[in-house]
């Protein structure tokens, strides 16, 4: 705590150096979670001989995720970035079909031989022997889908998708981001489908969607049933969905920096085994069972209903919310109830969150991470200004007494920008980067220059609790608690970092 609660360390070094998709346009978990790589990472993608897509659906399409996602194209190489990682990412749950084709979509999820583009356990995947399979066939898929985005990196794809209430169309996309999109929803698919340790690093149990739709259902032999709890980018499943987002950063990190090997490597860090818990020992007493078993898959979900009309809608609902993100039976559904309205864990709002204390005791999990914006006049000067950054981070605290853990992960980026006037030839490559970072590229009249690093640190340590604040050494850290949430502010250089927490489940 001393070293500035974790990552503080690295802002430093910095400083001086199936979750859900969405159905036709409305946004899904996974889109979420991919659109927020966009302006991060994905500018970085090199291409050597770009020919653009051809025909005109993929600029609607390229139109209508940018304005949802609020998300810059500087170019039409970007554009068409856009529309095919979203794409990409979109198709395993989706495979050209809509979400409302009940058999179509039934048959996708429940096929053996596509479990692993969901990180979930295949038929024969029993016991814990079920784990290591799983998690062997799921590693394999993604470095698999890797790979097939860098070796088609230059070159064109026709999908087809179906438009909610509108009906099918054919895009022809970029195949390279389309794979990569497909490698990211399994490796998100990963925080949603498996328990994890707390700190979300290692897999512990790879939950079960194909038999626990089976009326041959066993627990013990095919492990945890899937679950809508923790599936979303809310609620239950913010803690996951932010972890699944560093992990995202990380592999597109080691892909840019280091090519194959770079990315097989982020691959298998996040998809390790920590073997030892299983129904045996109720899975280690791990903070998110309860959440999964509350709202597990079985073969008809729903509150409890009588009447063939009733049934329908609940299955529409069910398949809509298969790797859940949006409700579009939520007035149908809200007799279900649901958890009461908690403090808003944006970057904004985190920002105006006044210190208020209240009980710390217990685990939280990261769910949302931020630097509190700095107050810095636009420069016209061609000398790169002090960098914009940008934070994403993972992990937990458990407080008891007077005594905390922290084990925090986490992705940030600097991002300096100068006038595009500033290149003698308007290219950009001739402005000097940040060091260690990328070429200066041209976006729109800015010549934008960028780095990232990775890091990560745990503490073990005391603190003395004040009204508002903990104090550990020399340090005071405000914070506010509101039932299951938490915003903490640690002091850190060149900014405060700023932590929104979810209580565990």
């Amino acid at each position: 705590m001393r070293r500035a609660l974790g990552l503080v360390l690295l802002v430093g070094a910095l400083e001086a150096r199936a979750f859900s998709v969405g159905t036709g346009f409305s946004s899904g978990c996974h889109e979420q979670l991919t659109a927020s790589l966009y302006s991060l990472y994905l500018t970085d993608l090199r291409f050597s001989a770009i020919e653009l897509p051809r025909g005109a659906s993929w600029t609607k399409l390229s139109d209508a995720f940018s304005s949802e996602f609020k998300l810059e194209a500087y170019d039409e190489t970007k554009r068409a970035i856009i529309v095919s990682i979203l794409l990409g990412v979109r198709a395993p749950d989706t495979r050209s079909h809509s979400l409302f084709e009940l058999s179509t979509t039934r048959d996708i999820h429940l096929d053996p031989a596509d479990q692993r583009a969901h990180a979930l356990r295949a038929p024969d995947d029993d016991g814990p022997a079920g784990d290591v399979a799983a998690l062997e066939a799921t590693r394999a898929h993604i470095k698999g889908k890797v790979r097939e985005a860098l070796e088609h990196l230059d070159d064109r794809l026709t999908v087809r998708l179906t438009l909610d209430f509108y009906g099918p169309v054919e895009v022809e996309v970029l195949r390279g981001p389309f794979h990569l999109g497909e490698a990211l929803h399994a490796l998100q698919d990963s925080f949603a489908h498996m328990l994890r340790t707390r700190d979300f690093r290692r897999v512990q149990h790879v939950m079960n969607f194909v038999d626990a739709m089976s009326t041959r259902y066993d627990e013990p032999r095919d492990g945890l049933r899937h679950s809508s709890g923790i599936d979303e980018c809310e609620a239950d499943g913010l803690a996951p969905a932010q972890a699944a987002k560093v992990a995202s950063l990380e592999l597109l990190d080691g892909l840019l920096s280091e090519g194959l090997d770079g990315a097989d490597r982020v691959v298998d860090s996040w998809l390790t085994l920590e073997p030892g818990c299983s129904f045996d020992n109720g899975y280690c007493d791990h903070a998110f069972v309860r959440a999964a078993k509350a709202n597990a898959t079985r073969p008809l979900l729903g509150c409890s209903a009588t009447g063939g009309a009733m049934a329908w809608l609940l299955v529409v609902a069910w398949l809509v919310r298969r790797r859940r993100a949006w409700l579009v039976m939520a007035g149908v559904l809200a007799g279900c109830g649901g958890p009461p309205p908690l403090m808003d864990l944006t970057c904004a709002s985190m920002t105006r969150q006044q210190p208020c204390g209240g009980l710390l005791d217990g685990h939280w999990y990261v769910a949302t991470s931020c630097l509190r914006p700095a107050d810095e006049a636009p420069t016209d000067a061609c000398e790169l200004p002090r960098p914009v950054i940008d934070l994403a981070a993972t992990g937990s605290l458990e407080v008891q007494g007077t005594r905390a853990r922290l084990e925090l992960r986490g992705r940030l980026r600097e991002v300096s920008d100068v006038p595009r006037r500033c290149s003698t030839h308007g290219d950009c490559l001739d402005i000097t980067p940040l060091e260690g970072g990328f070429p200066c590229a041209p976006r729109g009249d800015r010549c934008t220059c960028a780095r990232g690093g990775v890091g990560g640190e745990s503490f073990d340590d005391l603190f003395v609790q004040r009204p508002t604040a903990i104090e550990v050494g020399e340090q005071t850290v405000p914070y506010c608690v509101d039932g299951r949430r938490m915003v903490l502010e640690v002091p850190s250089v060149p900014r405060p970092l700023l932590l929104g927490f979810v209580r565990a489940p």
